[in-house]
């Protein structure tokens, strides 16, 4: 999820993707959250431009036909929740426009009760830096739980792009 504006930046084309508007990624990164909380995550994916040369649409000044960037792909990550002494993982699929992104998938806890559970997280994405390629991500993930209550938790994620 989340570091569109880094992949939009990536996006200019280089001899390997010359001829493509979609290329895989691949980001590394750490989160900390309310609880407090801490962890890392990686994701894996495919991002498009959808950048054109068609006649379809409206075309920009350049002559191309543009419609927004967009993401596929998924996440893993592993966090320790120090409130409550336990840890977490969690992986799913992710998709994103824009700044706009959601990922979601199973929950476990790694101790304590060690509950299952379903986890649901948008986010809003931006660049921090292009060299090195960083970009952080302020979310919301709410985590629903088979047994006991529902959780809610605030943070921000904080991605390097290790490939394009």
């Amino acid at each position: 999820m989340r570091f569109l504006w880094l992949l939009v930046a990536l996006a200019i084309p280089t001899r390997a993707y010359a001829d493509s508007d979609r290329f895989p990624f691949l980001a590394i990164g750490g989160l900390v959250g309310t609880g407090p909380s801490a962890g890392l995550e990686v994701s894996a994916g495919w991002f498009d431009t959808l950048a054109n040369d068609s006649d379809d649409g409206p075309k920009g000044r350049d002559g191309f036909h543009f419609e927004p960037p967009f993401w596929i792909g998924g996440y893993g990550d592993v966090l320790y929740d120090a409130d409550a002494g336990i840890g977490r993982v969690s992986f799913g699929p992710e998709i994103g426009c824009l700044i706009f992104g959601i990922d979601g998938g199973v929950v476990r806890e790694l101790g304590g009760p060690g509950r299952w559970g379903l986890a649901l997280r948008p986010a809003l994405t931006f660049p921090v830096s292009l060299t090195p390629p960083v970009t952080f991500s302020l979310f919301a993930r709410v985590e629903k739980w088979r047994e006991g209550p529902s959780s809610v938790e605030i943070g921000l994620l904080v991605k390097y792009a290790l490939h394009r």
